[in-house]
């Protein structure tokens, strides 16, 4: 099933009001089975707990960011004067989170065949799946912007749509570093909610490291 060829359906809905609920189900389809297999892929890769809990991770971290930030996105739109529906905002936060998911498994053989080369190599492991969430990522925001640039005329409301998006880059790398894909065998499946950092620190003293 491939997402992007919802482009026009979900335009067409989103002008009349009609058919958006059939889309947004499957959107909501196409991403929690796109998750489930990158990550069954992942925690088979890794083994032990993983292989249980990877498959939960990734769903989990995708569509969770989603419920998270619609609700942002519907008062940012809000305030831009555009009132939608629900069903509307929620089309619209569904856009980015499919369109990664479908980028997710689209690397996902690519990212499998350098795990499985590098073998035991922690660090690489780590790079190689980051890297492939970054370009899923840096796809689900381009079919979002498209959207909305489709559907809202006013420079104003793309400016709105472009802090929202990063908004959700935020929330999806936060929500990562606490329910963390493991790269390594482990049974801890989150970590503590009092342990502190951020993904965006501990990406730093990676790269840090690696640099030295």
């Amino acid at each position: 099933m491939n997402v992007f060829l919802l482009r026009e359906p979900l335009y067409r809905a989103f002008e009349s009001g009609e058919g958006l609920a059939p889309l947004v189900r499957r959107m909501l389809g196409v991403s929690l089975l796109c998750a489930l297999a990158y990550g069954a892929v992942l925690g088979g890769q890794l083994g032990g707990w993983q292989v249980f809990s990877s498959p939960v991770k990734l769903p989990l971290i995708l569509l969770g960011t989603g419920v998270l930030c619609s609700a942002a996105l519907y008062v940012l739109l809000a305030l831009a004067g555009e009132r939608l529906r629900w069903l509307q905002v929620i089309a619209l936060a569904l856009c980015s989170v499919s369109a990664s998911a479908v980028a997710m498994a689209a690397l996902l053989p690519i990212a499998a065949f350098w795990t499985f080369a590098f073998g035991q190599d922690r660090q690489v492991t780590t790079w190689v799946h980051t890297g492939a969430f970054f370009v899923a990522g840096a796809v689900g925001a381009r079919f979002c912007l498209q959207a909305a640039g489709h559907l809202f005329r006013e420079r104003r409301v793309l400016r709105v749509m472009l802090a929202y998006m990063l908004l959700y880059g935020l929330v999806a790398q936060q929500m990562a570093w606490i329910f963390r894909p493991h790269f390594h065998a482990t049974t801890v499946f989150m970590r503590p909610l009092d342990s502190g950092g951020s993904a965006l620190q501990a990406l730093a003293e990676t790269l840090f490291r690696r640099l030295r």
